[in-house]
């Protein structure tokens, strides 16, 4: 079983390159047992989405210009 910490990392890594087939089965047993590490993904998974939608208005307001 991953600790926290190995939780932690790969899923910051999963927005930059996809994870193995044991990786995320790995985290997803992790986050069904771990209520910390899901708070911390659905928070990264919020603030990527943010992210994303603050780039885009960005391109469309460069786009009205």
């Amino acid at each position: 079983m991953l600790s926290c910490k190995d939780v932690s990392h790969l899923n910051s890594a999963r927005f930059d390159r996809f994870l193995t087939l044991r990786e995320r089965c790995l985290v997803w047993l992790h986050l069904k047992i771990c209520p910390a590490c899901r708070r911390v993904f659905a928070q990264l998974r919020f603030m990527r989405h943010a992210m994303q939608r603050y780039r885009d208005e960005l391109r469309s307001r460069d786009e009205k210009s």
